[in-house]
């Protein structure tokens, strides 16, 4: 039986496998065989035609009804872009226009911002260029390339610090070899680097006995009163010491009494 053999069915209940091919082909019976075998193959094309034509309706329906589904997107801007560029932005020195997810701003010699207008955190990370390494401030969201553009701005050595552990501050952690990030569970947890170093302290877990407080309150109230006289002096700077606690204030803070 060949690729192409079409059905003929005998009064007989007897089936016979009849090919498709012209004559002389292997499976012809001869001429007399011809009109015969043309219209089984004509017969077995169209059914075959029709099954496509079928096929094709649906899915034309099926690709018209998504279609009215899905609305069509509209070139305007939605209102919490609208105020974008922010004011703020427009006395600063815009660099590397052509990034399609940052806006890099200048704020200062080697200081710049990298903000991400893009979605309604407007996340900002900052770059600092030292004469030696950099520093970048926090990563971002993640979804741009922000080590492309901190290469672009400074080919320095480039330090990470995290502010927090937030998803918009460290998404691009993964680019950089290493993180200074703040010693919590929370960051060892979430802050997407495969090198943590953990040197900063929560800032939201108390260090001292709050007990400390009203203690603090009574000795800048000696200190401001004169009561307290001053260690020493240096650099414009003062040190006092009372009730077991020390702190610097601006030379000529506290008038003498």
């Amino acid at each position: 039986m060949t690729a192409n053999a079409a059905p003929l069915l005998h009064a007989s209940g007897e089936i016979t496998l009849l090919d498709c091919h012209p004559e002389g082909r292997p499976g012809f019976a001869g001429p007399k065989d011809l009109n015969r075998k043309s219209l089984l193959c004509l017969s077995h094309f169209a059914h075959c035609s029709l099954l496509f034509t079928l096929l094709f309706m649906f899915a034309a329906l099926f690709l018209a009804k998504a279609s009215e589904a899905i609305p069509l997107q509209s070139t305007e801007k939605p209102d919490w872009c609208k105020p974008l560029p922010r004011p703020e932005y427009k006395s600063l020195q815009r660099l590397l226009p052509n990034d399609p997810w940052f806006e890099v701003y200048k704020v200062s010699p080697g200081v710049f911002a990298i903000y991400e207008p893009h979605q309604a955190e407007e996340t900002i990370s900052y770059l600092i260029v030292g004469t030696k390494q950099a520093l970048l401030f926090d990563t971002g969201m993640g979804i741009g390339n922000i080590r492309k553009v901190v290469s672009q701005l400074t080919s320095r050595p480039v330090v990470v610090l995290n502010s927090h552990t937030h998803d918009d501050h460290v998404g691009g952690n993964w680019q950089f070899p290493f993180i200074f990030g703040m010693d919590t569970d929370f960051t060892r947890t979430n802050a997407l680097a495969p090198n943590l170093k953990l040197v900063l302290g929560a800032h939201n877990i108390p260090e001292a006995d709050p007990s400390v407080l009203p203690r603090l309150v009574t000795v800048f109230e000696s200190v401001r009163a004169g009561k307290v006289p001053p260690q020493k002096s240096d650099g414009g700077k003062t040190l006092y010491a009372v009730d077991g606690i020390s702190f610097l204030l601006k030379t000529g803070t506290v008038a003498a009494r």
